[in-house]
């Protein structure tokens, strides 16, 4: 009688825990359901603008897509906490899709990812649930309406000075203007932003990307922001990827933003340039930003602009012809790259002499000039002074 009591509470007690699991199979089940219908929802009201053109967020879908929609919305009303109720396989996903809502949405310079303590993650892990997200801002709401039509008004200013332009000389004009008018500072809480580039101007790699952006877009032209690290991974960086007729190109500010702090030279090393080219100093984040590979040479700076020398041209006769073109158009500065690294160092052993030759065929007196050159690119600098 035991034995059949023992057995009998042992069945109710099995029973009763597979109810258990049962029962939870269920929650599980229906919690799945309720947040599908909960994400269905939040993705067909969206409202964040030209949505189309955001590159990464237009590639989203489903919960990633919602997050997105969430946390947009309320960073633009200002949201100290953002409820989020979604269920996530990794908790570092939020923060990947809020640093691709930054590379995206120039217009949020009020928040950055970059730094710990800009947003916490409220979590609760048994169900794998975000519950919210606590943000701390760089700038009040009310600051941030003050200052986002002063930025328009400079970005509309720079539209119609460039409206007659081809998209090349577009970039060009928008590449010097953030170069000679912004310095190069990491130090400051919006060097990642527009807002630090246009209305500071101070910023970092961040920032001069965002704001290219930004500009070249509301020109019209196909733009955006990615994001990977030093060679040596020593640190993040930032640079540009563009559409020129049917080529993509790389363009990186940074390195002449840093170039005029230290020495004034000026030197496009990185305008529109290729993934080769690029990745001999950075590495793509290439785990969180899917982007087209960037092969175009044609809108090249050296090459579009005719101030490469090729193997086969006469050396003297180009760098007489690009400094007489400099000169003559009153202009200060003028950079040359060559092809091959024999020729470079040629003319570099003997820049004095070059530089006598085209004073005497310009049949023109002595005139002050300095020289700057960078070896790894077979690039040299001259400056009249």
């Amino acid at each position: 009688m035991r034995k059949i009591i023992k057995i009998i509470l042992i069945s109710i007690l099995s029973l009763s825990l597979s109810g258990c699991s049962i029962l939870s199979g269920f929650s599980s089940f229906f919690s799945n359901i309720k947040e599908e219908k909960m994400i269905a929802k939040i993705v067909s009201d969206n409202p964040i603008p030209d949505f189309e053109d955001r590159y990464y967020l237009s590639q989203l879908k489903d919960k990633d897509l919602a997050f997105v929609i969430i946390a947009y919305e309320g960073l633009m009303n200002f949201k100290e906490k953002i409820d989020i109720n979604l269920t996530f396989d990794s908790q570092q996903r939020p923060l990947e899709l809020l640093e691709l809502i930054q590379y995206d949405c120039p217009e949020i310079y009020q928040f950055t990812t970059n730094g710990s303590t800009n947003v916490t993650f409220n979590w609760i892990l048994s169900k794998d649930e975000l519950v919210s997200m606590d943000i701390t801002y760089l700038m009040n709401e009310e600051q941030y309406n003050l200052s986002y039509p002063v930025i328009q008004d400079k970005i509309q200013n720079l539209l119609n000075e460039i409206q007659s332009l081809n998209d090349f000389d577009k970039e060009l004009y928008v590449y010097d203007y953030i170069v000679d008018t912004c310095s190069y500072n990491e130090n400051t809480i919006h060097y990642s932003s527009p807002y630090g580039v246009l209305i500071e101007q101070e910023a970092a790699c961040l920032g001069f990307s965002r704001t290219m952006q930004w500009i070249l877009k509301e020109a019209g032209m196909d733009c955006i922001t990615v994001g990977g690290y030093s060679k040596e991974k020593e640190s993040g960086h930032a640079w540009n990827i563009l559409k020129l007729e049917d080529e993509y190109y790389s363009l990186d500010l940074t390195a002449d933003t840093n170039r005029k702090e230290n020495n004034g030279y000026k030197m496009y090393l990185y305008f529109n340039v290729t993934d080769d080219f690029i990745r001999k100093d950075y590495q793509l984040q290439s785990s969180l930003f899917n982007v087209p590979e960037t092969k175009g040479t044609k809108y090249n700076y050296y090459i579009y602009t005719d101030h490469y020398v090729y193997n086969h041209q006469d050396y003297q006769t180009k760098i007489n012809a690009l400094l007489s073109q400099t000169y003559l158009n009153q202009n200060k500065e003028c950079v040359i790259q060559f092809e091959n690294k024999e020729t470079y160092l040629e003319v570099l052993s003997d820049i004095s002499s070059i530089y006598s030759n085209w004073l005497m065929e310009m049949n023109l007196s002595f005139i002050p000039a300095s020289f700057a050159n960078v070896e790894e690119y077979n690039v040299i600098y001259f400056q009249f002074n």
